[in-house]
């Protein structure tokens, strides 16, 4: 597989970013400059913010304050189920996020897009990042579609999580990019 980085568009050949199971790990082992890294930062001020041990509001983010983040952010709301389960559906969606995903997924549930053994450590990740409030980190490698190549991409991701307004933690904000730079210039 050969990867055109002048196409500006996700690989022709690799499975979706949904189709991998995401691994926990530091945000600190991301590179320096990476859209995680950067969105970190500007939670850590929101949170700041925030009275108590609260998460910042999702409506305490304003898009002019990180207008090179939104293609790579994906929110996602949490939701009660009445028979008692818990489900993510994804709000909205930014461009290079979606060509992670091979398409807009906007208005799904998480578990309508994302098979079951990569769903549990998706569904993990944004259990814990909404119940300690604090943000969790992950890697997830992306594979080829097909077993003639074994070219990957390593997908950096970033789960944060935001309060409703009434002040209960119900929103993550994942930002997921390319390790690569090039490849994240290229999306």
């Amino acid at each position: 597989m050969v990867l055109n980085y002048i196409e500006r568009e996700w690989p022709v050949g690799l499975a979706s970013l949904c189709d991998a199971p995401a691994v926990e790990r530091e945000l600190d082992d991301f590179p320096d400059g990476h859209p995680t890294r950067a969105f970190a930062g500007y939670w850590a001020r929101l949170s700041a913010a925030a009275p108590g041990d609260a998460a910042p509001k999702r409506s305490a983010i304003d898009p002019c304050d990180i207008p090179g983040l939104l293609k790579w952010l994906m929110i996602f709301d949490r939701e009660d189920i009445p028979d008692g389960t818990v489900r993510y559906r994804l709000r909205l969606q930014g461009a290079a996020a979606a060509q992670l995903t091979k398409g807009d997924q906007t208005g799904r549930y998480l578990d309508q897009f994302t098979p079951e053994n990569c769903y549990q450590s998706r569904f993990h990740i944004l259990e814990s990042t909404v119940r300690i409030k604090s943000p969790h980190s992950a890697e997830i490698i992306v594979q080829p579609e097909t077993a003639d190549s074994d070219f990957a991409i390593s997908i950096n991701a970033a789960f944060f999580p935001f309060a409703r307004e009434d002040g209960e933690a119900g929103h993550v904000i994942v930002v997921a990019a390319p390790h690569d730079e090039c490849m994240r210039r290229a999306l």
